[in-house]
């Protein structure tokens, strides 16, 4: 895991991922393993990041628009 696992790719803020925050991720679950998220955002989502990080609650269930962190960061 990389060093920004636990920000939204989407908005940059603090994604609460279960994975990223637990010490053993053999047992651990994420919020988002019971939620349906539109795929058509999860398309906007920067490659590197797709499948890797996860979106921040706000973001997953509001389909904000992708402003891309990378971006900004650059």
């Amino acid at each position: 895991m990389s060093s920004r696992d636990h920000l939204c790719p989407a908005c940059g803020e603090p994604n609460r991922c279960g994975l990223v925050e637990a010490s053993d991720t053999s047992t651990s679950t994420c919020w988002c393993f019971s939620v349906v998220i539109d795929q058509a955002l999860l398309d906007r989502l920067p490659p590197a990041s797709r499948n890797r990080t996860c979106l921040c609650q706000a973001c997953a269930m509001a389909g904000t628009p992708v402003a891309s962190v990378d971006s900004k960061n650059t």
